[in-house]
């Protein structure tokens, strides 16, 4: 089974890049209905070999990378938002902080709803894990210390279980 992840089939993937919305929601219900499937052969069924592609593959399509740049930007206006606070009453700078602080906290709520979650606990689980490896690139980048190699693989597996989270199959 492993060796069939690796190998993964080209065309399922290149498929399913290309399907509007509603074909993604009917795909995940066919994958969520026969995933439980086993194929006598060893090999993973269609519906699998979809999920693998997703999970595993390559970004499937234009919405996903929305989807990702949003959360992305989502996690930056927060971390942007929550330092300016940090800097007014940790680093003691201007209370005027707070006013830039304040807008980039509404725009962190703004832009988590859009989500296509569609239930706000799940939006927040999978923001959770683009959270952590985004304030792992604001330590690097702003307050210029080097994420060591236990930050990059604990932010490594909060964006896998984000991603399982996003891109699961689920039941109707």
């Amino acid at each position: 089974m492993a060796a069939a992840i690796v190998g993964l089939d080209q065309h399922v993937c290149h498929e399913v890049r290309h399907r509007d919305g509603a074909d993604r929601l009917a795909e995940h219900q066919v994958v969520a209905a026969n995933i439980a499937r086993i194929n006598m052969s060893g090999g993973p069924t269609e519906p699998q070999r979809i999920l693998n592609c997703r999970i595993f593959g390559a970004i499937a399509s234009t919405e996903d990378m929305m989807t990702i740049a949003t959360y992305c930007a989502a996690a930056l206006a927060e971390i942007a938002g929550c330092f300016a606070f940090w800097a007014w009453f940790r680093m003691g700078h201007s209370s005027l902080w707070l006013v830039p602080g304040i807008a980039s906290l509404a725009a962190f709520a703004w832009l988590l709803t859009l989500s296509p979650a569609d239930q706000a606990g799940r939006a927040y689980a999978i923001y959770g894990g683009v959270y952590i490896a985004a304030s792992l690139f604001w330590l690097w980048l702003v307050e210029g210390h080097r994420p060591d190699q236990w930050d990059l693989v604990g932010a490594a597996v909060c964006l896998a279980g984000a991603a399982i989270i996003l891109w699961a199959p689920r039941a109707a």
